[in-house]
């Protein structure tokens, strides 16, 4: 099993993309799934994840592009997702992340 700490946007430098969700949202994956790729997994592999966001009316009324993101990503596997709107991240600036457990054979 691997446990999958929570990903920001975040790049290498710290610098966040874009000004909204989607731009986020599609960070927060990459981010996944390179830490998932590093410890030898791959999109299939994911059992579980948990998607906060501190932009509840941003998150829902992007679900069609963060559909897209998520496919160009992960493909069409959608593991079992929790889905929490939150006050704030740890990093104010911060509007979505996303924690995740793999089940590597």
């Amino acid at each position: 099993m691997v446990f999958l700490g929570g990903q920001t946007a975040h790049a290498a430098d710290g610098s966040l993309p874009g000004p909204g969700i989607v731009e986020q949202f599609d960070a927060c994956c990459a981010n996944v799934l390179t830490a998932l790729m590093a410890a030898g997994g791959e999109p299939e592999h994911i059992a579980w994840t948990q998607v906060f966001t501190s932009d509840a009316a941003a998150y829902l009324g992007s679900l069609k592009e963060l559909g897209r993101v998520w496919r160009r990503h992960f493909g069409t596997h959608y593991p079992a997702m929790a889905w929490l709107a939150v006050k704030s991240l740890f990093d104010p600036e911060a509007i979505v992340e996303i924690m995740a457990i793999a089940v590597i054979a």
